[in-house]
């Protein structure tokens, strides 16, 4: 009946229940009642154990994904500005070839000008 009832009561109560049993019963009560819950005693310490070495090892995974994520963020970054430099030099490159096409074209015109013009004072 004792382990029963101390199998049925919260962790965090069990102290002030052994302290009062202890001040109500007899030594040797208190020392039966302590005996019997030994077992239940020693899970509850094992159950913290193992919760804190998983909580322990979920920690060391989550600090070793976050690592995982910061170096693939630095190298998303780098191909980032790798593409954009590239990109920039690409639309240089084009902007100098359509100035150059526009000076011909201007050329062009001037020249198309001048032999219209001595084309008329040929004709005249």
């Amino acid at each position: 009946p004792c382990n029963t009832l101390v199998a049925k009561t919260d962790d965090a109560l069990l102290p002030n229940i052994l302290a009062l049993a202890d001040q109500k019963h007899r030594q040797t009560e208190l020392h039966r009642m302590i005996t019997d819950s030994a077992p239940h005693l020693a899970s509850v310490v094992h159950k913290i154990a193992a919760l804190t070495e998983r909580t322990d090892k979920k920690s060391l995974e989550s600090a070793a994904l976050h690592a995982e994520c910061a170096d693939a963020l630095e190298a998303l970054n780098d191909s980032h500005a790798r593409l954009m430099a590239f990109l920039d030099g690409e639309r240089l490159e084009v902007e100098q070839e359509l100035e150059s096409i526009r000076r011909s074209m201007a050329d062009m015109s001037i020249l198309s000008i001048g032999r219209s013009n001595d084309e008329k004072r040929l004709s005249l």
